[in-house]
């Protein structure tokens, strides 16, 4: 683990774990449906995951972008990795996908 490392670390970083967004809002640059509907791969969001603990990383980490998060059901378990690893996560939502027992899960 680097303690203190070389170089000024980002303050956020949004990993889009999938490419879908169940909405075309006109303030959102992605306004319309034509990307490819695509899940990043769970061990790819798991090593990005580690990267950023091996190097102290301090800062806030989301999992959307252009998505919605909800929309992909391993948000839960990255959100754990991400306790269990000492990283800070947070949430953007279009509010569309939440129900009381996704409530409760946070």
């Amino acid at each position: 683990m680097i303690d203190n490392p070389p170089y000024p670390l980002f303050e956020k970083i949004s990993i889009e774990i999938n490419s879908y967004c169940n909405r075309t809002c006109s303030f959102c640059t992605r306004t319309s449906d034509n990307r490819v509907k695509a899940k990043m791969p769970e061990e790819l969001v798991h090593k990005v995951l580690h990267e950023l603990a091996e190097i102290n990383y301090k800062g806030l980490i989301a999992f959307h972008f252009f998505n919605e998060v909800f929309t992909d059901k391993r948000v839960f378990s990255f959100f754990e990795k991400c306790k269990e690893l000492g990283l800070n996560n947070y949430l953007v939502t279009n509010g569309d996908f939440l129900k009381k027992h996704i409530v409760e899960q946070l």
